[in-house]
């Protein structure tokens, strides 16, 4: 009874119109925080932008979202997440935490602007102790650097996992 819309990376492509009340975002993040690694599973309760819109995520769908993930067996965290322009590392990652971030993505926020009601499920991919190269937001170029070539196995072994376990806690949600 859902309707799956896709969206690229920072929204590009299909996102919401205004006529859609209540979204769920369904996918990947990256940790700013120690301690939350790879395979974590995140339900925030806010979400902003970088520029400082701020958007609180919807407490039923966010209490729905944490069963799903309790039914799957997972530990799931909460806390605030950043939707950024680009992938964050290195000092701009610390920089994020040290104002109360745990969390980024590159689409929930952009998102969230369009519509009444929203929440997100993510899982994240990267973290301080496992950080990946700002170059994978051009997937075709970073490809072709062989030295990049250990990451793109990794991201292809975990990336299409974890997106399944973000829709997995959203199915059983």
């Amino acid at each position: 009874r859902a309707r799956v819309l896709r969206c690229g990376i920072g929204a590009r492509g299909s996102t919401p119109s205004a006529a859609v009340e209540d979204v769920i975002i369904c996918g990947l993040a990256g940790a700013l925080t120690a301690g939350l690694e790879p395979g974590t599973v995140i339900v925030p309760e806010s979400i902003a932008t970088i520029g400082g819109d701020a958007f609180g995520c919807d407490p039923d769908i966010v209490a729905a979202l944490r069963v799903g993930a309790r039914r799957a067996g997972l530990k799931v965290f909460g806390g605030k997440m950043l939707t950024a322009g680009g992938i964050v590392s290195g000092a701009e990652r610390e920089r994020w935490a040290g104002q109360g971030f745990s969390t980024v993505d590159m689409e929930t926020a952009i998102v969230a602007s369009r519509t009444r009601r929203v929440a997100g499920v993510r899982v994240v991919l990267d973290s301080p102790a496992h950080p990946i190269s700002s170059h994978w937001l051009h997937a075709g170029r970073a490809s072709l650097s062989p030295s990049l070539w250990g990451e793109m196995a990794w991201l292809g072994a975990h990336a299409p996992k974890y997106a399944l376990r973000a829709a997995n806690v959203v199915r059983l949600g």
